[in-house]
């Protein structure tokens, strides 16, 4: 991951906090947002969050059973306007 993706997988982990009332300090963006006990609110809520922040657009599915840096990644592809992005799947 670019120095780049690593700070947008910051940010992403940065906004589970408020949405999941968790602590983020030891999470790992290799990590599904599934098993860090995600639910379809909890991805609608982080969904619009990150929209809020970047402008990106995610629909809440597709952050369920994705890892964080794929999250980031995608979040990334949209800031950068990438044409032809798709959004994070399973």
């Amino acid at each position: 991951m670019s120095a780049t993706g690593t700070y947008v997988a910051l940010l992403v982990i940065s906004l589970l906090g408020p949405v999941m009332e968790i602590d983020t300090k030891s999470i790992s963006p290799a990590e599904r947002l599934s098993d860090l006990g995600m639910d379809s609110l909890m991805s609608m809520q982080l969904s619009q969050s990150i929209q809020a922040h970047t402008g990106a657009e995610l629909s809440a599915a597709a952050l369920l059973n994705s890892r964080i840096e794929d999250v980031a990644a995608y979040v990334l592809t949209q800031l950068l306007g990438v044409p032809g992005a798709s959004e994070v799947s399973d």
